[in-house]
């Protein structure tokens, strides 16, 4: 694992805030690619994302009441 995080590991990054709104499933969101920051652990790992553009304030909100 460390090799990969050493060569910049790239990904997408979505959020899924409620699982289902008036009895319909929700979609993820996309948020836009990421870059890893740092891991640990091998099970279960924990990885640090950063995001590349900042997330709406409105899903920041809801994300940080939830979670």
């Amino acid at each position: 694992m460390l090799e990969i995080v050493e060569a910049g590991s790239q990904g997408v990054g979505l959020s899924g805030g409620q699982k289902k709104r008036n009895n319909v499933t929700v979609p993820f969101t996309y948020l836009g690619s990421v870059d890893m920051v740092s891991f640990e652990s091998e099970r279960p790992i924990k990885m640090v994302w950063q995001l590349r553009y900042a997330m709406p304030v409105e899903m920041f909100e809801d994300n940080r009441r939830v979670g």
